[in-house]
């Protein structure tokens, strides 16, 4: 039978906390204590247990006991765990205990209450919203003394509901829900877009107007290329200067990001906007090429009264190029006539090494012979980079490259590409410039070494099979016994017995 009276009073009333003063008859039995102190919590655990049991009034007597230095963490803990299981009156009583006023009542009365602690309530909201429990969220946003973060998170996230729930259009919150704004249209969320530009837009415009490092929301959906948006924007004339209805200067880089990103329509509805100048198409003209867009690229020449500069035909040349763009190359060869520096430099780019955005061996193959058919490569373009070439390129590439600038690419030059080509490419680039005939029995012995001491089978086994005398290259490798892993080990007295038999 249960005993009543304070033992169980004191055990009850703090439910197995580390920090419980338990009455003396208790603490007087050490064996006692430490039994206890086994199945015992500490405050900031029973606080989260609470939380998620959606315990109040343990909870109430709990949250006063945590210690400062951990208050932000446990507020972080059990917002979360209550958002999760769906428990709206831990979260507002959280709130209470975290949300305090300081100084006097005197004071107070005239001050607005400010949190005492810094901690993250949008990870709490993140978690009511994923689990679609709206009260919760409510409760969230109303509590909260952070009404500007979780408008900006709404934006971010597309979540009008969330945003309409924090929607104050107060001098306070101007600047907050101008930036939530941008944001929507960064990201092209057109609803959240909408109800800001119908609740407050005007009001948005004359705040920004005044301020200085805002951007235009017309020319940020330009930008960023969300055009259900800029049309939306368009009609309710949102942008900040009246008078020019546009700064020119971001206009232009409007022009020339959408044409980056070949979208066209926006480049067409841009024109209704402003009259780009040369220097301006030649911009856009530059992104175009440099992305590879030949549609943007045939937009641009085909505008009324622009002329394609020179320096402007070499550069996207050039760009074109660098990425392997074959089509592009020879659009552009037909509207002007390159110069032959940038020929070669075109040729220079080409030879680099496969790049994430390009395309096959077969597309740097073909390029490097097209601008080689113009007759004006010089000699020393290929022999400079040669050896690169020879590390990262592929072997139709590299015997092309090689056939074609023999007699400049030197000894010197080939063995350097060998040994780059037995540290990073293929056996077959290995082979080829191996069949040369120019690579030393000194580069060879230095690549087989060195492809022994990291394990580099491929290219020893290439090495050995070429028919070369390697049996005081074998001892050589054999005498580095204890650096050597031990398959390589296995592989050279395999070949020693080979050799010696």
């Amino acid at each position: 039978m249960k005993r009543r009276g304070d033992i169980d009073y004191g055990v009850r009333q703090h439910k197995r906390l580390k920090e419980a003063n338990f009455p003396h008859k208790i603490r007087a039995l050490p064996h006692v204590i430490e039994r206890i102190d086994l199945l015992s919590m500490s405050v900031e655990d029973a606080a989260v247990e609470a939380a998620a049991t959606n315990q109040i009034v343990w909870l109430q007597r709990l949250l006063p006991l945590v210690a400062s230095q951990v208050k932000d963490q446990v507020s972080c803990d059990t917002t979360d765990i209550a958002a999760a299981r769906g428990h709206c009156e831990a979260i507002k009583l959280i709130y209470r205990c975290w949300v305090q006023p300081a100084g006097s009542t005197f004071a107070n009365a005239f001050s607005i209450p400010k949190p005492c602690y810094n901690f993250d309530i949008l990870e709490a909201l993140e978690l009511a919203v994923k689990n679609e429990n709206d009260k919760i969220a409510r409760v969230i946003c109303d509590k909260s003394g952070f009404p500007g973060e979780i408008l900006r998170w709404a934006a971010k996230h597309d979540n009008l509901e969330v945003l309409r729930v924090v929607y104050r259009f107060e001098d306070d919150y101007m600047e907050d829900l101008y930036r939530a704004m941008i944001i929507a249209i960064e990201r092209g969320f057109l609803e959240i877009v909408k109800f800001l530009t119908m609740e407050c837009g005007e009001g948005l415009l004359e705040y920004a107007a005044d301020e200085f490092g805002f951007s235009c929301p017309l020319v940020t959906a330009i930008a960023h290329g969300k055009w259900e948006v800029i049309e939306y924007l368009d009609t309710q004339d949102m942008y900040l200067d009246e008078s020019e209805d546009f700064d020119a200067t971001a206009l232009e880089r409007a022009f020339a990001s959408a044409a980056g990103k070949n979208q066209l329509g926006i480049m067409t509805y841009l024109q209704t906007k402003k009259k780009f100048d040369r220097t301006a198409i030649d911009k856009a003209l530059n992104s175009a090429a440099s992305c590879g867009h030949l549609d943007s690229v045939k937009y641009l020449c085909d505008i009324e009264g622009y002329e394609l500069s020179a320096a402007a035909l070499d550069k996207a040349f050039e760009n074109a190029a660098e990425d392997w763009n074959l089509e592009m190359v020879k659009f552009l060869g037909g509207k002007g006539n390159v110069s032959r520096a940038s020929i070669n430099t075109a040729f220079e780019y080409a030879m680099n090494e496969p790049g994430i955005f390009r395309g096959k061996a077969d597309d740097q193959l073909e390029m490097l012979k097209h601008l080689h058919s113009k007759g004006c490569i010089d000699p020393e373009v290929i022999s400079e980079d040669f050896a690169h070439v020879a590390r990262n390129c592929h072997v139709d590439v590299v015997e092309y490259l090689y056939s074609t600038g023999s007699t400049s690419i030197s000894s010197d030059i080939v063995e350097k590409g060998f040994r780059k080509a037995t540290r990073e490419n293929s056996i077959e680039v290995v082979e080829f410039l191996y069949n040369t005939g120019v690579v030393s029995p000194k580069s060879i012995e230095d690549a087989f070494l060195k492809a022994a001491s990291r394990g580099d089978l491929y290219v020893m086994e290439y090495l050995f099979s070429c028919g070369c005398k390697f049996q005081s290259l074998l001892e050589k490798a054999l005498c580095k016994h204890s650096s050597l892993p031990p398959r390589v080990l296995l592989f050279l007295k395999q070949k020693q017995e080979i050799t010696l038999m």
